[in-house]
């Protein structure tokens, strides 16, 4: 968490959280990890009048979150590893007041890649989705 006071009458306010988790298994020949990331960071950017006595239209609220994911697996043989399975996640949003208005602006992206590998065949691919707006 971070505050900011500048003389120009502009005050920051920031705020960052993140947290995260991991997995491996391992039975027999079969191997299996996945894994989760996510977070958020936003922040208040207040303007003030020059005579200190109010927050003027110039202010903006923006929150950004995103979320990582993934899991992959396959087989051991030899002291080898076979990719078997792959497939990720990004996902990204962000919301933001829009001044002098009363609207909100809401932009998210998606993107799943994926790959399956059976002896000769592969079949991989990604899927990409984006959305915008204004509340």
């Amino acid at each position: 968490l971070r505050f900011r006071l500048d003389d120009d009458g502009a005050n920051i306010i920031r705020a960052k959280i993140e947290f995260g988790l991991e997995k491996s298994i391992n039975i027999s020949i079969v191997y299996l990890r996945g894994y989760l990331y996510a977070g958020a960071d936003g922040g208040y950017y207040a303007q003030y009048d020059q005579d200190g006595n109010g927050v003027y239209d110039g202010s903006k609220f923006i929150l950004e979150l995103y979320l990582k994911g993934g899991l992959e697996g396959g087989i051991k043989v030899a002291g080898r590893r076979f990719n078997i399975i792959n497939m990720h996640l990004d996902a990204k949003g962000t919301i933001e007041t829009l001044p002098p208005n009363d609207d909100w602006k809401l932009s998210c992206s998606a993107k799943v890649t994926y790959s399956h590998r059976v002896f000769l065949f592969n079949i991989s691919g990604s899927v990409k989705a984006d959305f915008d707006t204004t509340l």
